[in-house]
């Protein structure tokens, strides 16, 4: 009996021993498996168009497989996204990574029914190196009630990083972090007129009237004078946020609480010029139909005077007209504005852009092959590794390293001698391999980057001056399954029809009225409980970021 005690005691003391080494030897990275796995990532975006393609060599998707072994195969909905995400659930078919914004509909139904695994279990499992990676701002901020973290942060800025900057006001580092709600104004068109003051309602209006004077053509066809976002079910961000921004309009009152905007006398005051540039013909009424690709359409070929598409959005129009089109000579292309101040004449307010929510972020399903393997790829190639290899590609082939050992573009990659289309197709680096993106990584490799003047530059260097940041107020939208949630969207719909019948009112009283049955029924399908619900939730982001100021 002494001796079969004995004996059970050394197992006891062997396994106590051994224990956390085994636990410990599932830790691992990258390196720990590199054969061959074919990755199936559903992004939930018709529209994207992304490829991964090995086949050529010169490629930084291959540099990636050729490094992890990962062969990713992209698919994309061909219909409706939302249809396409509440089908897979309902059958149960699922890839190994689903690529989401966090605003989609029917994500809260993958989290509620168990579909995706958390990230934390999985770091505290296979991989710790998650934790170096992803910032602790970013965890908390993206953390759910139960403690875990589902979504892999894509494109999301850390607020350590950002707050460090606006602490050291460190300009040519926060130029990463430029908002998009700025006005456009064609430049040529702009000069022409005389360069009018658009700060107020009259100058405004008067820079229309005379750019439709001067300019009633632009190759053959009416100019658009004014060309907002697309309108959509709730209406238009053009006529929200751009003016709260652009009119320096406060995001709370005196005593902490949220400001309403819709009933703000600064915001209303715009709004109105706008319903009078309507009745004067000043704008046209393809405003309210035209989506993405006919503005996108009207910014490439110059139709616009003035645009709200924001930088983000003109960016891609705006470098084709100033280098393809000889915008550079003729100054036909966009540029910032000040425009729409307040009535106090104070400076515009622009959100610094700090995405703690990220965008199309990364989810690994509970129908992935292999977790591990999955998990540690995407700690690969959202890691400074990674990111390297999106970035500049394949040594040798698109970059080399200077005699300071600093990484440089070879010149082809940044004159200008070779069309974007041909880089994308052959190289696809330099931003064009994103569906991967780490904001803190990328800015410190583009900050190396001696590259050409774009117009983008005009828009970082005038809008730096004005920035502010509010990173709480990133997201106030209401929980999906909530009451609130119900109420905000009812609110919504009914601030959309409002709006459009609101800048087409033949008079001013006839706007009052509008507006105040708008918020009498706004009172009605229950703002004061959603208000409640906002202020207890802006609370709720500020104190998860105050550990991290």
């Amino acid at each position: 009996m002494k001796r079969f005690l004995a004996m059970l005691a050394a197992l006891i003391m062997l396994l106590a021993v051994t224990a956390p080494a085994l636990a410990e030897s599932e830790q691992g990275d990258w390196q720990t498996d590199t054969s061959p796995y074919d990755l199936t990532v559903y992004v939930n975006l018709s529209w994207f168009t992304n490829s991964w393609d090995t086949s050529i060599e010169t490629r930084s998707d291959w540099l990636v497989t050729h490094e992890t072994g990962v062969n990713v195969e992209f698919i994309t909905p061909t219909g409706s996204e939302s249809e396409r995400m509440y089908t897979m659930l309902a059958s149960g078919e699922l890839p190994d990574i689903i690529m989401a914004n966090v605003y989609d509909t029917g994500l809260q139904e993958y989290i509620d029914a168990g579909k995706f695994l958390p990230l934390n279990e999985l770091a505290d499992k296979y991989d710790k190196s998650f934790y170096d990676i992803v910032s602790p701002s970013l965890i908390s901020w993206n953390s759910y009630d139960d403690g875990n973290i589902y979504a892999y942060p894509n494109f999301a800025s850390s607020f350590e990083n950002v707050n460090a900057m606006v602490q050291a006001n460190d300009t040519a580092a926060l130029g990463n972090y430029v908002g998009d709600r700025v006005v456009s104004v064609r430049k040529d068109i702009y000069e022409a007129i005389g360069s009018p003051d658009m700060t107020t309602p009259e100058g405004f209006i008067h820079a229309l009237e005379l750019a439709k004077e001067q300019f009633p053509l632009v190759d053959g066809v009416p100019i658009s004078l004014v060309g907002f976002q697309p309108f959509g079910d709730t209406g238009n961000d053009a006529l929200y946020s751009y003016i709260q921004q652009m009119a320096g309009i406060d995001r709370y009152n005196e005593d902490g609480s949220l400001h309403d905007l819709l009933t703000d006398p600064e915001y209303l005051r715009w709004l109105k010029v706008f319903r009078e540039a309507y009745e004067k013909g000043l704008i046209s009424r393809d405003v309210f139909v035209d989506q993405r690709a006919q503005i996108d359409e009207k910014l490439k070929a110059g139709r616009y005077f003035v645009s709200f598409a924001g930088k983000a959005d003109i960016n891609g129009s705006n470098n084709y007209l100033y280098t393809d089109m000889g915008g550079k000579e003729t100054g036909i292309y966009y540029i910032p504005v000040d425009a729409m101040r307040n009535s106090a004449g104070e400076p515009p307010e622009v959100m610094s852009k700090v995405l703690l929510n990220g965008w199309m972020n990364t989810y690994i399903t509970t129908s992935c092959k292999d977790p591990a393997r999955v998990f540690r790829f995407l700690n690969y190639i959202m890691g400074e590794r990674g990111q390297h290899a999106i970035y500049y590609g394949v040594e040798g082939v698109t970059w080399d390293y200077n005699e300071e050992g600093v990484e440089e573009f070879k010149p082809f990659m940044t004159d200008g001698s070779v069309s974007g289309d041909d880089l994308a197709r052959d190289y696809n680096v330099y931003g064009n391999n994103w569906a991967w993106w780490n904001t803190d990584i990328i800015n410190v490799f583009a900050a190396k980057v001696d590259a050409p003047f774009t117009p983008n530059d005009n828009y970082i260097a005038w809008s730096i001056p004005y920035m502010v940041h509010y990173p709480e107020l990133t997201d106030l939208s209401m929980p999906a399954d909530s009451e609130e949630h119900l109420i905000e969207t009812n609110i919504g719909l009914e601030w959309g029809t409002t709006l459009s019948k609101m800048i087409t009112a033949p008079s001013e009283e006839e706007f009052d009225r509008l507006h105040q049955e708008f918020v009498a029924r706004r009172a009605e399908l229950g703002y004061d409980k959603l208000y409640a619900a906002q202020n207890a939730l802006a609370a709720k982001n500020k104190a998860k970021l105050d550990p991290y100021r």
